[in-house]
């Protein structure tokens, strides 16, 4: 959004109070109290990205340790008119990394996370 003209941000009125959302202090407080960090733990650096996937879209097994990461997060945005659906897909899938007795990692899938009751998994 940093790099749009000021018209064309005006027409996102909504997409820009969500990123001022989560970019404040405020959501960074809530943030360090659910994930179980020190107060003031979190910096001001934020990064966001927004990804659309078209049916049958996914992405590779993956993780967010991204240099000083702490917390990653998803918002999920449904439209409210046409709620969600599990036969819609987009399930965040998640996986434990666990070593066998060989001491060879191996990733264990945990049930899919369907965003039907709660929109922000972390």
């Amino acid at each position: 959004l940093d790099g749009l003209d000021k018209n064309s941000l005006g027409q996102l009125p909504h997409l820009k109070r969500l990123r001022d959302t989560i970019y404040s202090k405020e959501f960074r407080t809530f943030v360090e109290s659910v994930a179980g960090l020190g107060s003031g733990e979190l910096i001001d650096k934020t990064d966001c990205s927004c990804n659309i996937y078209p049916q049958g879209g996914h992405l590779l097994c993956h993780d967010d340790v991204i240099g000083t990461r702490k917390v990653s997060y998803i918002i999920y945005l449904t439209d409210p008119d046409s709620p969600w659906k599990s036969e819609d897909g987009g399930a965040l899938a998640l996986y434990d990394c666990i070593v066998d007795p060989k001491g060879k990692a191996r990733k264990l899938p945990l049930p899919d996370y369907h965003p039907i009751k709660r929109p922000l998994p972390f």
